[in-house]
Formats: structure tokens, C-alpha cells, sequence
């Protein structure tokens, strides 16, 4: 939503029809954000994919503007209530901490999230996935394979985690970053 608003000020005006507002900013680990930040950049182009370190210029940037503090003071200084969540905290999912913790009178959608069967995220698939995706695009960088698409890329990640299981023995969550 925000993407909407060139800035906060707009934002505020949208949101005064409502008479409690929260903000949150949720609080990611640089490198879990690193990285799905570079997998965001290459998912979006069938044509250059950069390689990882390419990308250093981007996170050593003075772009403190991504940054959990500076985002949080930025809203501050248009809400009164603005509060940081630590997606990292293993005590309760997003989900329930978003509902049960940070929503004002969502007793019932918190309770409703608590009783349903909770759908444990696996982190190994993700780290995975990014294994194969960067192996993929390192082949393609020192033109060991052509990759021209999306499907392209699909295909030769199967065909390394074809090679690390079948050839090698190996599950994909053998992989070290």
C-alpha cells in the first residue's frame, strides 16, 4: 500500500478516515534480507542476472533508508503509534504475532489463527532454493550454460539438485553459504 504514496504525509492523509492507526515495521536479519533482496533482483529478469557480490555496491550503499531504526523514526515522525516486530522470533509465527500482538481488537482473528493447524515455514527449501538458484546463475555468468529465461534457470536448478542427489548422495541442504 504504501508503494502508492510519494510520501508519508500522503499517507497519513489516506489513513485519517481511521481512527487508530498502527504502524509496524517488522525487523529482518541483513543477511536473510541480503539475500532475498538478490533473489528478488533476479527473479525479475529473464535477460542479466548479477552476480551476488555485483550487489555489494547496493547494501554498503548510505541507503539507510532500509534500515529497521531509520524506517521506524521516518514513520515516527507521522504516527504516534508505530511499533518494531522481530520476524525472527520463533515464540509464535507471523501470523499470530501480527494478529494477537500488534492488532488492536482482533481478538477473534487471533484466536481463529491460534486454532488453526499452523503451517510450520521451512527455511532449509528457501536456503536451498537460493543454493540452486545461485549455482545456476554462476554456471550462466561463466558461460558454462546459456539461460535465456525463467524456465531456463528452473530447469538447470533441477538439473543441479538432479546431480547433488542422484550422482553425489547428497541432499540440497548439504549445501554451506
Amino acid at each position: 500500500l504504501i508503494e502508492l504514496f510519494l510520501n508519508l504525509k500522503d499517507f497519513k492523509d489516506y489513513l485519517k478516515p481511521w481512527d487508530e492507526v498502527k504502524i509496524i515495521v517488522y525487523y529482518r536479519r541483513f543477511y536473510d534480507w541480503a539475500f532475498s533482496s538478490y533473489n528478488s533482483q533476479t527473479k525479475r529478469s529473464t535477460t542479466y542476472f548479477p552476480a551476488f557480490h555485483e550487489m555489494k555496491t547496493f547494501f554498503n550503499s548510505d541507503n539507510d533508508d532500509v534500515y529497521t531504526f531509520q524506517v521506524f523514526q521516518r514513520y515516527k515522525r507521522f504516527f504516534d503509534n508505530v511499533a518494531i516486530m522481530n520476524m525472527h522470533d520463533k515464540s509464535k509465527d507471523l501470523t499470530e504475532s501480527f494478529y494477537c500482538d500488534t492488532m488492536p481488537h482482533a481478538e477473534h482473528t487471533c484466536n481463529k489463527v491460534k486454532s488453526m493447524k499452523k503451517v510450520k515455514s521451512n527455511s532449509s527449501k528457501s536456503n536451498a532454493y537460493m543454493a540452486l538458484r545461485t549455482l545456476a546463475l554462476a554456471a550462466k555468468e561463466k558461460d558454462y550454460i546459456d539461460l535465456k529465461t525463467e524456465k531456463d534457470i528452473q530447469f538447470a536448478m533441477e538439473q543441479i539438485q538432479n546431480h547433488q542427489e542422484n550422482t553425489l548422495g547428497n541432499s540440497v541442504n548439504n549445501f554451506k553459504f
